[in-house]
């Protein structure tokens, strides 16, 4: 299991609009990032999908340098999408 949290507008486009949920792993235990967007947009909807292509992720309070880095059993995942401002 992973914790996944969502920030700002993720968690806006998540079902309920919630901070964060459990999430289970394949047997190996591990994932590749791209493959946990996958599927909490196909948990979610097109709406979190689209945050998903922009956002930073981070692992284990450290972002992530790409989508084919590796979530494991226990780890921490926080979806952070693009901030805005003037």
């Amino acid at each position: 299991m992973i914790t996944v949290l969502y920030f700002a507008s993720a968690r806006e486009a998540t079902e309920g609009q919630i901070a964060s949920e459990q999430i289970a792993l394949p047997s190996d235990d591990k994932i590749s990032v791209a493959e946990l967007k996958r599927t909490l947009a196909n948990k979610h909807g097109k709406k979190l999908a689209a945050i998903l292509e922009t956002c930073a992720v981070s692992v284990a309070q450290e972002y992530c340098e790409s989508d084919e880095d590796l979530v494991r059993g226990g780890d921490e995942v926080a979806i952070i999408p693009p901030i805005s401002g003037g």
